[in-house]
């Protein structure tokens, strides 16, 4: 069974430099089973099918595994523009303390170029911070 499934394709401009803007083909996914949704963009080299669904797949294996990390209440996949007018992919975590369930931490603007287990030692902190306000 698959990880992921298409929720749609677009091609998009995209600003390169000050001065090139390319044309890619964005690809948003739900990670299965999850939920959660993401977004990929492809350059025109990435044209086949089965590229496309193993890089999604592969977003989404990562994306699933953090959202099983023990204390990840939410993950939110978040599309920005930086001072440089460049989309910016970021990951934005809600993490519960191990001692009390109603005291929360929300991790915005997490790099989405960071690997699982970076993603994990996030979370491990977030909770390790919580707890000693908690007790």
């Amino acid at each position: 069974m698959a990880n992921w499934e298409p929720v749609a394709s677009e091609t998009l401009p995209e600003q390169v430099t000050p001065t090139e803007i390319r044309n890619v083909d964005q690809v948003t996914g739900r990670a299965l089973p999850s939920g959660i949704i993401y977004y990929v963009r492809f350059t025109s080299v990435i044209d086949d099918p089965a590229n496309v669904d193993a890089i999604m797949s592969v977003w989404a294996g990562w994306l699933n595994e953090l959202n099983a990390t023990p204390g990840v209440v939410s993950v939110t996949w978040v599309q920005d523009i930086n001072a440089s007018d460049q989309v910016v992919d970021t990951l934005t975590i809600v993490v519960d303390s191990t001692t009390n369930a109603l005291l929360t931490a929300t991790l915005n603007d997490v790099p989405t170029e960071e690997n699982v287990s970076q993603w994990q030692q996030r979370v491990a902190d977030a909770r390790a911070a919580l707890d000693q306000i908690g007790g």
